[in-house]
């Protein structure tokens, strides 16, 4: 059966009136923002390494031979994911796309079907990525499931198909799961540090966050807890006129800068495949080195038409892509309880 039949279809030319307004936004930050390569095989890896241990802080004798030798590469290791393939099929009716007209439609409503199916696409990777499923591998009816940026950011071995070595995985604290009203701001701060030990070095990070968690920072710049309840330290712009502001959009610390990107498609779901609650959604968050992680295509989402029988045009417009993870320790979450 086609996906839009005539009798069906919303829209249909009454008056030059007739508008369409799509509910949804077609922003994606995460998926714009992440560094893009190609992938070659079902299961791809990323090679990393690491310093290892340099605390021999002595020196050598005066006179004193080499006798035995450093393997450089002993901290080499592999982070393996899988990719996966996600897909909208769209189909129209032979009439709705011929001769019912849409005045808000101006090419048809095939091509305003491959439009929103191409936004959807992008939408499904981006909330899969967000989320903290494990990776999967073909199985039975198991199917090819890419690791998201939650499941690779856990202190513990992988419970999925994905491979971490130990060496690369994050500290326990550099993941918050309290909940969103105990959230403070140094406990952002903390995973700053964290991932500062973790990696020698300062962060320079990108935070998609719900809207809640967004808030909640932002509500940090008006109030500060005390050792009783809490202080005001409200600051007005005078040179701004009668604006009231309580948005933050970056946080500088001690130990790096987070520039904050609100997100609607946050922790969908949890490790388990299930859906989390609203409150998990809005209140979560990841602080990420965007240089850790990549999007991995060997097909970018695209639209190829199938042989229209009669019914009307047909085609489908896929992806096939996976979660490129370089290096977990360098990144941190906000997983809120509740």
């Amino acid at each position: 059966m086609p996906g839009l039949q005539e009798p069906n279809q919303v829209g249909k030319r009454q008056d030059l009136s007739d508008y369409i307004t799509n509910i949804e936004r077609s922003e994606t930050p995460l998926f714009t923002m992440l560094p893009k390569d190609t992938v070659h095989n079902t299961k791809f890896e990323t090679q990393v390494d690491d310093y290892g241990d340099t605390d021999d802080i002595n020196g050598v004798g005066s006179g004193e031979d080499v006798t035995s030798f450093d393997n450089m590469a002993e901290n080499r290791g592999i982070i393996e994911n899988y990719v996966m393939k996600m897909r909208e099929v769209p189909m129209v009716d032979d009439l709705a796309e011929n001769v019912s007209e849409n005045p808000a439609i101006s090419k048809g409503e095939y091509a305003e079907a491959v439009r929103k199916a191409t936004i959807r696409i992008k939408f499904r990777v981006e909330k899969r990525i967000l989320s903290q499923v494990e990776g999967t591998a073909q199985s039975g009816a198991t199917k090819y499931g890419t690791c998201s940026i939650g499941g690779f950011l856990k202190s513990g071995a992988p419970t999925g198909a994905q491979i971490v070595p130990e060496r690369f995985r994050p500290a326990a604290a550099q993941v918050y799961t309290g909940t969103l009203a105990a959230l403070e701001e140094s406990d952002v701060n903390n995973i700053a540090q964290e991932v500062f030990e973790a990696t020698n070095g300062m962060g320079k990070f990108h935070a998609p966050v719900g809207s809640e968690l967004k808030q909640k920072i932002s509500l940090m710049s008006i109030y500060q807890p005390d050792k009783a309840s809490n202080t005001v330290v409200r600051r007005i712009n005078q040179s701004a006129g009668e604006v009231l502001q309580t948005t933050v959009d970056i946080m500088v610390g001690d130990f790096g800068r987070v520039v904050l990107v609100p997100c609607t498609r946050m922790r969908y779901f949890d490790g388990a495949g299930a859906a989390t609650t609203t409150a998990q959604r809005r209140g979560s968050g990841y602080i990420l080195d965007l240089s850790k992680w990549g999007l991995t295509f060997k097909r970018t989402p695209g639209h190829r038409k199938l042989e229209d029988q009669g019914g009307g045009p047909r085609g489908i417009v896929d992806t096939i892509f996976g979660l490129r993870a370089k290096s977990p320790k360098a990144n941190g979450a906000i997983l809120v309880s509740a």
